[in-house]
């Protein structure tokens, strides 16, 4: 079966870099007169059993971009994506040089996004579905699935199951139905958890922001020994308190940034101390929305007294 993906791999992806080729030319000359620096976009990924390679994509940030920082972690992160980097991310024509990376044997057209090298969390959950083990793709099962909104539970189990349904009509499925996504900009977040800055490798599936995947940050050494206790025990109760401070975009992708974890059994509580009638109603839509996208319990704590 690998043999006959590695030719459907090359019969779409040489056609497709021959006829894309006025496009490509057209978005190199872009991204360089839009904003100074390199035209792509290199970073370390992991490939099939784990093993590393450089993946390609057109640059969207410019080359101030601070350092090793996901991008929901940058203050306006907004303001460092270039005017061709805003198009070519909701396009995902960012994306077209991976074509590159499919003709040299180190992705394919559809597989489990490559999740980057030290997306800990992630990497761990597809090998419980033995997701390390095939080739990465451009496109995949969980990306037409959600993309950049998928808790890393999910989308490994996402992953799984194409690795157990793998085979030609499927792979045609996800092609499809990844053209219908694009059109409809599915599950795309600007700054999402997903995105690291394009200046530096970072803890941050990513993305998408960078194409969908997301952050694989860690915990301080301390809190992460009591996590690694939690996880060892047998479904447990996973409870977070986080302080709402009146910072509704803050609050939304620490948010975010919970419900990509892997517990089962999570439960967020958000607490409010002197909170005032309006940002009570804005909080409450955040904790029903977050807890209807995620599957987790959100609770809202409002104190009268600090």
């Amino acid at each position: 079966m690998r043999k006959g993906k590695r030719a459907m791999d090359l019969l779409l992806a040489v056609p497709a870099l021959i006829v894309l080729s006025p496009l490509f030319a057209g978005i190199c000359l872009w991204v360089k007169l839009d904003s100074p620096g390199a035209v792509f976009f290199r970073q370390k990924r992991v490939g099939i059993h784990k093993t590393y390679f450089e993946i390609l994509k057109f640059r969207t940030m410019r080359s101030d971009t601070p350092k090793d920082v996901p991008t929901h972690l940058l203050k306006d992160p907004e303001q460092y994506i270039t005017r061709a980097g805003k198009f070519l991310r909701k396009t995902s024509l960012d994306e077209l040089p991976q074509l590159l990376n499919i003709i040299r044997g180190e992705m394919s057209i559809v597989g489990p996004r490559p999740a980057l090298w030290n997306q800990y969390d992630l990497l761990r959950e597809r090998d419980r579905y033995g997701a390390n083990d095939v080739l990465p793709g451009l496109t995949g099962w969980a990306q037409i699935h959600g993309r950049d909104t998928l808790p890393i539970a999910q989308k490994a189990k996402l992953d799984g199951y194409y690795v157990e349904h793998q085979g030609f009509w499927m792979d045609l499925h996800c092609i499809f139905l990844t053209v219908i996504s694009v059109l409809k900009h599915d599950g795309v977040q600007e700054g999402g958890t997903g995105a690291v800055s394009e200046t530096g490798e970072s803890s941050g599936d990513q993305i998408k922001a960078d194409t969908g995947e997301q952050s694989g940050s860690r915990e301080p050494s301390e809190v992460q020994g009591a996590v690694d206790a939690a996880v060892a025990m047998d479904d447990p109760l996973v409870s977070v308190v986080v302080a709402t401070y009146r910072r509704r975009d803050s609050l939304k992708r620490a948010l975010v940034s919970l419900f990509r974890q892997t517990y089962d059994n999570l439960e967020i509580l958000l607490v409010d101390d002197n909170a005032n009638p309006v940002w009570n109603r804005r909080v409450r839509r955040i904790a029903k929305s977050g807890a209807a996208k995620s599957g987790c319990r959100v609770v809202y704590i409002q104190n009268e007294k600090n």
